[in-house]
Protein backbone atom coordinates (compact mmCIF):
# COMPACT_ATOMS: atom_id res chain seq x y z
CA UNK A 1 0.00 0.00 0.00
CA UNK A 2 1.39 3.22 -1.44
CA UNK A 3 0.81 6.68 0.82
CA UNK A 4 0.68 8.65 -2.35
CA UNK A 5 0.80 12.32 -1.87
CA UNK A 6 2.03 11.77 1.95
CA UNK A 7 4.77 14.92 1.12
CA UNK A 8 5.12 17.81 3.83
CA UNK A 9 2.96 20.28 2.27
CA UNK A 10 -0.70 18.09 1.35
CA UNK A 11 -2.66 15.85 3.90
CA UNK A 12 -2.81 12.09 2.63
CA UNK A 13 -6.53 11.35 2.23
CA UNK A 14 -7.33 9.07 4.90
CA UNK A 15 -6.94 5.39 3.09
CA UNK A 16 -8.95 2.10 4.56
CA UNK A 17 -7.35 -1.40 4.62
CA UNK A 18 -9.98 -4.11 4.08
CA UNK A 19 -8.83 -7.80 4.86
CA UNK A 20 -11.68 -10.46 4.49
CA UNK A 21 -10.94 -13.78 6.02
CA UNK A 22 -13.36 -16.13 4.21
CA UNK A 23 -10.79 -19.08 2.92
CA UNK A 24 -11.46 -17.69 -0.71
CA UNK A 25 -14.56 -19.30 -0.14
CA UNK A 26 -17.17 -16.00 -1.66
CA UNK A 27 -20.41 -18.12 0.09
CA UNK A 28 -18.38 -18.41 3.36
CA UNK A 29 -19.30 -16.13 6.41
CA UNK A 30 -16.32 -13.92 5.60
CA UNK A 31 -15.38 -11.50 8.67
CA UNK A 32 -14.51 -8.20 7.45
CA UNK A 33 -11.47 -7.25 9.29
CA UNK A 34 -10.32 -3.11 8.42
CA UNK A 35 -8.59 -0.39 9.86
CA UNK A 36 -8.01 3.28 8.56
CA UNK A 37 -5.01 5.18 8.72
CA UNK A 38 -4.26 8.72 8.21
CA UNK A 39 -1.08 10.74 7.74
CA UNK A 40 -0.72 14.71 8.04
CA UNK A 41 2.26 16.65 8.33
CA UNK A 42 2.37 19.69 10.99
CA UNK A 43 5.28 22.09 11.01
CA UNK A 44 8.82 21.58 12.99
CA UNK A 45 8.91 18.08 11.57
CA UNK A 46 6.05 16.52 12.58
CA UNK A 47 3.67 13.94 11.44
CA UNK A 48 0.72 12.72 13.07
CA UNK A 49 -0.53 8.85 11.96
CA UNK A 50 -3.86 8.46 13.09
CA UNK A 51 -5.11 4.87 12.94
CA UNK A 52 -8.81 3.50 13.21
CA UNK A 53 -10.44 0.09 13.49
CA UNK A 54 -8.56 -3.17 14.59
CA UNK A 55 -5.21 -3.19 14.53
CA UNK A 56 -4.17 -7.42 14.54
CA UNK A 57 -3.06 -10.15 12.84
CA UNK A 58 -4.98 -9.36 9.72
CA UNK A 59 -4.12 -5.65 9.60
CA UNK A 60 -1.00 -5.44 11.02
CA UNK A 61 0.89 -6.12 7.83
CA UNK A 62 -0.74 -3.49 5.69
CA UNK A 63 0.14 -0.97 8.17
CA UNK A 64 4.21 -1.91 8.15
CA UNK A 65 4.50 -0.18 4.78
CA UNK A 66 2.59 3.27 5.12
CA UNK A 67 4.61 3.60 8.66
CA UNK A 68 7.72 2.65 6.71
CA UNK A 69 7.25 5.51 4.59
CA UNK A 70 6.53 7.96 6.63
CA UNK A 71 9.59 7.41 8.68
CA UNK A 72 11.36 7.42 5.83
CA UNK A 73 10.38 10.98 5.35
CA UNK A 74 12.40 11.68 8.44
CA UNK A 75 10.20 13.27 10.76
CA UNK A 76 11.89 14.96 14.18
CA UNK A 77 8.78 13.20 15.46
CA UNK A 78 6.09 10.99 14.96
CA UNK A 79 2.55 11.16 16.55
CA UNK A 80 0.79 8.05 16.66
CA UNK A 81 -2.79 8.03 17.69
CA UNK A 82 -4.90 4.93 18.87
CA UNK A 83 -7.91 6.48 20.07
CA UNK A 84 -9.99 5.42 17.43
CA UNK A 85 -8.40 1.93 17.26
CA UNK A 86 -11.04 -0.68 18.74
CA UNK A 87 -8.78 -3.76 18.91
CA UNK A 88 -4.71 -4.52 19.64
CA UNK A 89 -3.46 -7.56 19.73
CA UNK A 90 0.44 -8.69 20.03
CA UNK A 91 1.07 -8.41 16.59
CA UNK A 92 -0.45 -5.10 16.03
CA UNK A 93 2.07 -4.42 18.96
CA UNK A 94 5.00 -5.81 16.68
CA UNK A 95 3.80 -2.70 14.43
CA UNK A 96 4.13 -0.30 16.99
CA UNK A 97 7.17 -1.64 18.26
CA UNK A 98 8.73 -1.42 15.31
CA UNK A 99 8.21 2.31 14.34
CA UNK A 100 9.29 2.87 18.17
CA UNK A 101 12.60 1.15 17.65
CA UNK A 102 13.01 3.01 14.45
CA UNK A 103 12.39 6.59 15.55
CA UNK A 104 14.44 6.20 19.03
CA UNK A 105 17.12 7.76 17.86
CA UNK A 106 15.36 11.37 17.00
CA UNK A 107 15.56 13.69 19.30
CA UNK A 108 11.29 13.95 19.32
CA UNK A 109 10.75 10.70 18.89
CA UNK A 110 7.57 8.85 19.44
CA UNK A 111 4.78 9.49 20.93
CA UNK A 112 1.26 7.86 21.30
CA UNK A 113 -1.77 9.01 22.18
CA UNK A 114 -4.43 6.60 23.59
CA UNK A 115 -7.27 6.49 25.17
CA UNK A 116 -8.65 3.20 24.73
CA UNK A 117 -9.11 1.15 27.83
CA UNK A 118 -8.44 -2.11 25.95
CA UNK A 119 -5.46 -0.90 23.83
CA UNK A 120 -4.03 0.77 27.41
CA UNK A 121 -4.72 -2.63 29.15
CA UNK A 122 -2.58 -4.46 26.67
CA UNK A 123 0.26 -2.24 26.49
CA UNK A 124 0.05 -2.57 30.71
CA UNK A 125 0.47 -6.19 30.53
CA UNK A 126 3.00 -6.34 28.28
CA UNK A 127 4.97 -3.39 29.86
CA UNK A 128 4.95 -1.31 26.48
CA UNK A 129 2.93 1.22 28.64
CA UNK A 130 6.44 2.23 30.86
CA UNK A 131 8.44 2.19 27.66
CA UNK A 132 6.40 3.94 24.80
CA UNK A 133 5.78 7.86 25.54
CA UNK A 134 2.46 9.05 25.74
CA UNK A 135 0.58 12.75 25.69
CA UNK A 136 -3.00 13.60 27.12
CA UNK A 137 -3.53 14.63 23.33
CA UNK A 138 -2.38 15.34 19.75
CA UNK A 139 -2.48 18.91 19.71
CA UNK A 140 0.07 18.73 23.05
CA UNK A 141 1.71 15.94 21.64
CA UNK A 142 2.07 18.50 18.61
CA UNK A 143 2.89 21.30 20.07
CA UNK A 144 5.10 19.71 23.40
CA UNK A 145 8.65 21.59 22.24
CA UNK A 146 10.90 19.12 20.35
CA UNK A 147 13.50 18.03 23.69
CA UNK A 148 16.31 15.31 24.24
CA UNK A 149 13.59 13.42 26.52
CA UNK A 150 10.54 13.93 24.06
CA UNK A 151 7.09 14.73 25.56
CA UNK A 152 6.47 14.52 29.49
CA UNK A 153 4.87 11.14 29.96
CA UNK A 154 1.38 10.96 31.08
CA UNK A 155 0.58 8.56 33.88
CA UNK A 156 -0.30 4.95 31.97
Amino acid sequence: MSLTGSSRDHATPPTTVTVQDGLGDPSADAVTQAVGIQVRWHGQGCCVVTLAGELDVATAPDLMEPLREVIEENPQRLVIDLDEVTFLDSTGLGVLVSAYQRMSTRAGGLVFVCHSRNSLKVMQITGLSRVFTFAPSVEEAVTDPLEETGPRTTDR
